[in-house]
């Protein structure tokens, strides 16, 4: 197995596995069209970074995450907004060496954290990271607006 950065050729891969994790979370199914997909990870202004794992020719886990910076802190940091693992291929550890990936880029560009959003219900999610080394950050609510919205 191979840890690599995503390829444009990547895309519909990348999907599949996108499917799988929001079926796991009860989340619809996502609509990405391959022109949107190269934009946000190749176009001019990329929205994240991803790593993925290859397996004989095939992805079998990939980790989506961004670069932040919280000025109140001075604290740069990393924003790991998806990290999925072929449902065949669980427990294998793919996900840790994927994780590993993106603890490496945060050593390599300075970033002092890690963070990531867990659903409640996540139960494999969260005792994967637990396992991990990551805590909870009991003082923080996520929250979410429409950017459509102005009430």
């Amino acid at each position: 197995m191979h840890l690599r950065d995503v390829e444009k050729k990547d895309h519909a891969q990348i999907l599949a596995l996108a499917r799988q994790l929001a079926l796991h979370v009860d989340d619809p199914p996502p609509d990405f069209p391959a022109p949107q997909f190269l934009d946000e990870l190749f176009g001019e202004s990329p929205s994240c970074a991803m790593l993925v794992v290859e397996d004989a020719g095939r992805l079998v886990g990939f980790a989506a995450f961004g670069r932040r910076f919280d000025v109140h802190t001075a604290c740069p940091s990393i924003f790991l907004s998806d990290l999925v693992v072929d449902a065949d291929m669980r427990g294998k550890g793919i996900g840790k060496r994927l994780l590993e990936g993106v603890r490496e880029h945060a050593r390599r560009t300075g970033a002092q954290k890690i963070y990531f959003e867990l659903w409640e219900r996540n139960d494999s999610a969260r005792r994967f990271y637990a396992a991990q080394g990551a805590l909870r950050v009991e003082d923080v609510a996520v929250c979410a607006l429409d950017p459509g919205s102005r009430r």
